[in-house]
């Protein structure tokens, strides 16, 4: 839970309040390369998710771009709603 509030503001830091459509995206895919890098390359291994140990690189892969388009679909249907 507390990575997800973290990658959370770190996105909406990002994305900023008022933001264009590709500002969003681009701070979406952003976020999530971070994380990926971060949880795979920065922290040591007994902290990684683990997902590596189930999923196949390109699974793997597809699970940080549903990260980022989570981000992106939640926060340009939060900007259509104003």
């Amino acid at each position: 839970m507390g990575s997800a509030v973290f990658w959370g503001v770190l996105f909406e830091a990002l994305c900023g309040r008022r933001s264009r459509p590709a500002r969003i995206v681009s701070a979406a895919a952003a976020t999530a390369l971070i994380a990926y890098v971060v949880d795979y390359h920065v922290v040591p291994k007994r902290f990684t998710p683990g997902f590596e140990t189930h999923l196949s690189k390109r699974s793997l892969a597809i699970t940080y771009v549903a990260l980022a388009a989570g981000f992106a679909i939640a926060a340009l249907a939060r900007r259509a709603s104003r």
